[in-house]
């Protein structure tokens, strides 16, 4: 919840911006950190939109986010991205949207995985 508050003589607007992060600013009057609290509410309430589409798949994220980090990363460092990406990951949760995953839901996933591996299932346990 917003708040102006008077601290050291002068008046500190509280809020959470959009995305959440909260934020101070610092008014000289009380009727100046009334209007900043005005304008920075309707700020957050505008909708923005998502950089990617709501409806992408992992498999479709993962393609888009290794050619975003390729020109920050050695070469080597996104092959092994991308082998991790195609034999661990993609094969769990591939076909799933990305809005869909919830933390449970991949940990889940992942402990398949590992126990399958320890049961003397995996190729490269035999």
């Amino acid at each position: 919840m917003a708040c102006i508050r008077k601290r050291r003589g002068k008046y500190v607007v509280d809020y959470r911006d959009g995305a959440g992060i909260r934020r101070w600013v610092t008014c000289e009057t009380r009727r100046e950190a009334e209007t900043v609290l005005l304008e920075k509410a309707r700020e957050a309430r505008q909708p923005t939109r998502p950089v990617v589409d709501p409806n992408i798949t992992v498999s479709a994220y993962a393609e888009h986010w290794l050619r975003e980090i390729a020109v920050t990363i050695k070469p080597k460092t996104q092959k092994s991205y991308g082998q991790a990406l195609r034999l661990h990951i993609l094969p769990a949760l591939g076909p799933t949207k990305v809005r869909m995953l919830q933390r449970g839901a991949s940990s889940r996933s992942w402990s398949r995985g590992s126990s399958r591996a320890r049961s003397g299932r995996s190729p490269k346990a035999r």
